[in-house]
């Protein structure tokens, strides 16, 4: 087999991920999952809180969220993909560990999870 050949189709070890990359990878996947958690309970709501305005029309007392119906949809369907960019980046996390490759895409996907989470936590508490 020519050198050519190699340098084509074989990876070279600077391709792989060193061990302390490895290490933050698992860290990194822990923290991702966790976080993708966090996407999906803002999603399914389970304590079934209502909005502030569905309670006073109610005269009702007690917890709400305090967003327009457009807001809470909105941040909603931020956090929906945020939580699966999450939930994949976390798993890739755990490829990277194991195998040492695929990391720069672990931190694109990591990345885009955490701006869509910050940009649907703005939504519930800025606007």
């Amino acid at each position: 087999m020519s050198a050519d050949v190699e340098e084509a189709g074989h990876r070279t070890p600077e391709d792989k991920a060193s061990g302390g990359i490895r290490a933050l990878a698992v860290v990194a996947g822990i923290v991702l999952l966790f976080g993708a958690a966090v996407m999906f309970v803002l999603i399914a709501n389970p304590d079934n809180l209502p909005l502030c305005s569905e309670l006073k029309a109610q005269n009702g007392v007690g917890e709400c969220f305090d967003l327009s119906r457009a807001q809470y949809n909105i941040s909603r369907v931020v956090a929906a993909p945020a939580g699966v960019l999450a939930a994949l980046a976390g798993l890739l996390g755990f490829y990277v560990a194991v195998t040492g490759r695929r990391w720069s895409l672990m931190l694109r996907l990591g990345a885009a999870a955490v701006v869509l989470a910050a940009i649907a936590v703005l939504i519930n508490r800025a606007l």
